[in-house]
């Protein structure tokens, strides 16, 4: 049976490209997609993991620039808007120890862990702000997010047999 959350975000977008959003979007990337699209959607672990994958690695690139540019401008930046963007950078600068120190892979370390604020759009920070090369940290970032992507397939494939076998118990 359906729930109304999942009528619901089917009435906005089909269930495949919903995935692949949500792997793209801050804070939730491969976290929520994947178990989002196995759950609730019913889609196939290798398919749901191939989608929130390429939603979450298709804002690499252009993050990677972005932030580079804002780095470069951010006294450009005034008021609130501004403020955000300077506390978020000092905030994710504070955690960057293991990636200065291991450099490559540490970036693939940061953004392996499956945790708020260590995903994809915060390496591309950590990456920017210690000037990484871009296909350095690209690549790095690319492994992360298998490996994220892997552990959280992982995790929800146990979660939902211990669930499943809970409630039939």
């Amino acid at each position: 049976m359906k729930t109304a959350v999942v009528l619901f975000l089917q009435g906005i977008m089909p269930e495949p490209f919903m995935v692949f959003f949500l792997g793209a979007l801050p804070i939730f990337e491969l976290r929520l997609a994947i178990p989002l699209g196995v759950i609730l959607f019913d889609m196939p672990y290798l398919k749901t993991f191939l989608l929130a994958f390429l939603g979450n690695i298709s804002i690499i690139f252009p993050l990677l620039l972005l932030w580079r540019f804002m780095l470069t401008s951010l006294e450009l930046w005034p008021g609130f808007i501004g403020n955000i963007i300077k506390w978020w950078f000092a905030r994710v600068d504070k955690r960057t120890d293991l990636i200065r120190k291991w450099g490559f892979w540490g970036l693939v370390c940061f953004v392996a862990v499956p945790l708020p604020v260590t995903g994809a759009w915060t390496g591309t920070v950590a990456a920017s702000l210690l000037g990484m090369k871009y296909r350095d940290a690209f690549m790095a970032i690319v492994i992360g997010v298998i490996m994220a992507g892997f552990v959280v397939s992982v995790l929800t494939f146990f979660g939902v047999e211990i669930v499943s076998n809970w409630i039939n118990f």
